[in-house]
C-alpha cells in the first residue's frame, strides 16, 4: 500500500467511525505527503475528493435528522382559562 493510501486509508476510516479528534492530525499528515511531491495519481485524488463529498452530503444530511428529532414537535395551545399553565397537545 502506498504512502497516500495509507494516509487516505486512516482518514476515512476515522471520518467513517465518527472519530473527528483523529483528522486534523491525519489531514496535516496527508497535507505534508502531498507537499513532499510524492504525489498519487490524478485519478485516486479526484476518487478521494468524490468520496470526501459525498460522505460530507451524508454526514450533514444525518446531523439534520438528528437535530429534526431534538425539536420538539408538540403543538402549544392557549392555556385554559382557569388553570396557569399552557396545555400541551399531541
Amino acid at each position: 500500500m502506498t504512502p497516500s493510501k495509507s494516509i487516505e486509508f486512516r482518514l476515512k476510516e476515522a471520518i467513517e467511525s465518527e472519530r473527528f479528534e483523529l483528522v486534523p492530525e491525519l489531514l496535516a499528515e496527508y497535507s505534508a505527503h502531498v507537499a513532499s511531491m510524492d504525489l498519487p495519481p490524478q485519478e485516486q485524488i479526484m476518487g478521494f475528493l468524490d468520496w470526501a463529498q459525498r460522505t460530507l452530503a451524508a454526514s450533514r444530511a444525518h446531523s439534520s435528522d438528528q437535530f429534526q428529532t431534538l425539536s420538539d414537535s408538540r403543538n402549544y395551545s392557549d392555556p385554559a382559562p382557569n388553570r396557569k399553565s399552557w396545555q400541551i397537545t399531541f
